[in-house]
């Protein structure tokens, strides 16, 4: 599910939206049952959603959230007044309902409620992480770090941090069965966070080296598309460095690579200017 959602959060919808919000239309699609046409970048908008509640992946909910925040407030800085006719107010309506419709999913999904109330009555990091059924997890990023602060420069080496989760590990989770499995040599601690994976294992040195790689993606003007795009990209990026922490999966290099060709091939869009008619 974890995969899924990330799929749906870090490619899906980034594309469909930023074509969704610009205007740029694939033209439409027509729905045999209910006799309607829409939109189909809306249309893929919209399965990409109820995918991602399906899933019920509270990182890729996360990033959903966040990319409808960054791209909303984009929006409503280039729409300014247009923002109050009744087109653009029919879009706030849509979204307002989708805002709505992912708030009752949320109380009626209990692991993703846990979340949510942890967020908001815990009164320290390992409460939040006990209340959020996260506890693992957590101590995998810390205990990652720690392994940074140790070796702060180069790192230990690729793959080495997990060696080092028995010395780090925190009191608190020490109770947790998947923890005492992992100290026991069953299964391998991974960090689960790209940024404390690369922080810990290749150091400041390659961290600094893999995030200038991942900006130069942002690379580029382009056309009002592209600019929401990267907005979304970047609110997706930033979630998935906290879920996954592998290179393998082909996620991070598709989403890469749709951003950097939007930024290299599409083209700003400016008013051309009307001859006068005698000239002509």
């Amino acid at each position: 599910p974890s995969w899924l959602g990330e799929q749906l959060m870090l490619i899906c919808v980034p594309l469909s939206f930023s074509r969704v919000v610009s205007g740029r239309s694939l033209g439409t699609i027509r729905l045999p049952i209910f006799r309607i046409s829409l939109r189909k970048e809306a249309f893929f908008l919209f399965m990409s959603i109820i995918g991602i509640f399906l899933s019920g992946s509270r990182s890729a909910l996360l990033g959903l959230l966040l990319i409808l925040f960054g791209i909303g407030l984009l929006y409503f800085s280039k729409n300014g007044r247009k923002l109050f006719n009744l087109k653009y107010m029919s879009r706030i309506f849509l979204l307002a309902g989708v805002c709505l419709g992912g708030f009752v999913y949320v109380i009626s999904n209990e692991y993703v409620l846990s979340a949510f109330i942890a967020v908001t009555s815990a009164s320290s990091f390992d409460e939040l992480a006990r209340l959020g059924n996260f506890g693992p997890r957590a101590s995998l990023w810390l205990s990652s770090f720690k392994v940074f602060l140790a070796n702060p420069i180069l790192g230990v080496g690729l793959g080495g941090a997990e060696i080092y989760y028995a010395d780090y590990v925190p009191d608190w989770v020490l109770d947790s069965t998947e923890v005492q499995g992992w100290l026991a040599g069953e299964g391998r601690a991974n960090p689960k966070n790209l940024i404390t994976r690369l922080l810990s294992e290749t150091g400041l040195v390659g961290f600094l080296i893999f995030l200038v790689f991942v900006l130069r993606h942002f690379k580029g003007r382009g056309d009002l598309r592209h600019q929401y795009l990267k907005v979304a990209m970047a609110a997706g990026l930033l979630v998935f460095s906290f879920q996954s922490d592998t290179f393998a999966l082909p996620t991070l290099w598709f989403a890469l690579g749709f951003l950097f060709l939007s930024g290299k091939y599409s083209v700003q869009r400016t008013a051309i200017p009307v001859r006068n008619v005698r000239q002509t």
